[in-house]
């Protein structure tokens, strides 16, 4: 998978064509649909998706390896995700393929949130 089909993903992500993902992330008409198949992205545009898209990992869109989703660094971020996730679903014009991936991640990085918070617990219950 190439960098112009991640930036596929993410554009369908948020239910957006590629021009209008360019739009999103203040940046100009073409600078991501005319990336070649082996295309590269300065660090400018990379810093306007991460301001306009902040739940994006770019190590994700730059190399492929990991997730596409930053996952939640606390409850809060959790809660706010889900509401966004779940305010976007009633309109949601992403592939059922992509849909169902991108909650499995979400059900992931909070599984990985609770098991985190366990442990916290059972250090401060040890420390009693």
């Amino acid at each position: 998978m190439n960098i112009k089909y991640r930036f596929k993903q993410v554009a369908d992500y948020y239910g957006l064509s590629i021009r209008k993902f360019e739009e999103k992330c203040n940046l100009g008409g073409g600078n991501i649909s005319n990336i070649g198949d082996g295309g590269s992205v300065g660090a400018d545009k990379l810093s306007k998706i991460s301001d306009n898209c902040p739940e994006i990992n770019i190590d994700w869109l730059l190399s492929g390896k990991g997730r596409m989703l930053k996952p939640p660094t606390s409850h809060n971020e959790a809660s706010e995700s889900s509401q966004q996730h779940e305010k976007k679903q009633g309109q949601s014009t992403i592939p059922y393929n992509i849909e169902i991936e991108l909650l499995r991640q979400l059900l992931e990085s909070r599984e990985e949130l609770i098991s985190e918070l366990r442990e916290r617990v059972k250090i401060l219950e040890e420390r009693k």
